[in-house]
């Protein structure tokens, strides 16, 4: 090829943009962004719908919008109104969705996500907890730089009604835990963003005025403060003090029960009060979070379960919850300088653990433990160094 040719092409396709990637690498970034974004639209949908807050809401879906809930499709907006209406008269509600699997092909995309729906319905016969396995599939559409849903289909896959079991441990974990969430403003949610300073709900998708740098900065920062939660729910449950206290500054405050405790010192007593009851788990789902400079702000749905012993013998005692953090970048690393829970939901029930009954085999059983007997340090021991040395 002449080179004055070569030359000419270069000027045309650049290998690199403003910002020194290669066109591909650049490609992928802007896609990750994407996807993020979507996945907070599915997040405020969640804060939106158990908060029975209409404005919020709207703002998921665009104004021509079709959802289809128990096969009716239906206009978003209308099916919104209506769905509102509904749950302002039920108990409390919570929307747990997972990791989504999100497609995206320019200013269109597409998602799954599994979700779980608690529902707590007032009855003749007494109240019941009402949960529901489903599947949201999702068409969102980027308008004026902004992802919102244009098409929602809902699908059920599975649904346990029973009734309400709700006793908080049977004290417990200390005689004043009781409900505190609401379905309006005066969730603790409000006060703690009025407490915090922040300005209404920041609508959470596509910024026009962020440049690509910045985008990728906040995706960055977001992704650290994912971390903190998935490291903290790590050392709850095996109960290490040490790792739970590494997510908080040494100054951070976290109020349990509507009580504050120095963090660091509320790790040492959840840690030895765990350590004495049956197997724990905390399923944090990923949060909404907000970055504002050197400080962020998050929401995050958690489930958690505690296998408990009882006068009647060994129960289990299942919480729905809310974390609220403020994080703060210190010296360059984000830790969290104050937490609040907010608790949402309870159920305590017997133990019913018989492992299917054999039915996927005669060996199943817990081999999960508190410490680092738990296979988890064996598993990370084993694999250090491994695959290091592939080309």
């Amino acid at each position: 090829m002449p080179a004055q040719v070569n030359e000419t092409r270069q000027a045309i396709m650049p290998s690199h943009d403003e910002t020194g990637l290669p066109p591909r690498l650049r490609q992928a970034g802007e896609v990750l962004l994407d996807k993020i974004e979507i996945q907070e639209v599915l997040k405020k949908y969640a804060r939106a719908a158990d908060r029975c807050q209409r404005e919020l809401l709207d703002d998921v879906f665009h104004e021509d919008a079709i959802d289809v809930h128990f096969g009716v499709a239906r206009p978003a907006r209308e099916f919104i109104g209506g769905a509102l209406e509904l749950l302002h008269g039920l108990g409390p509600t919570a929307h747990y969705f997972s990791f989504p699997l999100v497609n995206v092909c320019g200013d269109v995309a597409y998602s799954e996500s599994y979700a779980i729906a608690f529902h707590r319905i007032g009855a003749p016969g007494g109240d019941f907890d009402s949960i529901f396995g489903a599947r949201v599939y999702d068409r969102f559409e980027r308008r004026g730089g902004k992802w919102k849903v244009a098409h929602r289909y809902v699908v059920y896959d599975w649904n346990r009604d029973v009734p309400v079991s709700e006793t908080w441990n049977h004290g417990a974990f200390g005689p004043d835990i009781s409900r505190d969430g609401r379905q309006d403003r005066s969730d603790p949610l409000y006060a703690f963003r009025a407490g915090q300073k922040i300005a209404g709900d920041r609508a959470m998708g596509a910024r026009a005025a962020a440049t690509f740098e910045e985008r990728l900065q906040e995706a960055l920062d977001k992704q650290a403060i994912y971390e903190l939660l998935a490291t903290y729910g790590r050392g709850v449950d095996r109960c290490d003090a040490q790792l739970m206290a590494s997510v908080y500054h040494e100054d951070a405050v976290d109020v349990r029960f509507g009580k504050p405790y120095p963090a660091r010192e509320f790790c040492s007593y959840a840690a030895d009060l765990l350590r004495n009851l049956g197997n724990s788990a905390h399923y944090f789902s990923f949060p909404l979070v907000e970055v504002h400079g050197d400080v962020a702000f998050s929401e995050c749905y958690v489930m958690v379960f505690h296998r408990m012993e009882g006068p009647d013998g060994p129960y289990d005692s299942f919480w729905g919850e809310r974390v609220l953090d403020r994080y703060e970048r210190r010296d360059g690393v984000w830790k969290v300088a104050y937490r609040q829970a907010i608790s949402d939901w309870n159920r305590d029930v017997r133990s019913a653990e018989t492992w299917s009954r054999g039915a996927f085999g005669e060996g199943i059983r817990s081999d999960a433990s508190k410490g680092p007997d738990d296979p988890l340090y064996t598993f990370l021991a084993s694999q250090r160094g491994k695959g290091q040395d592939r080309r």
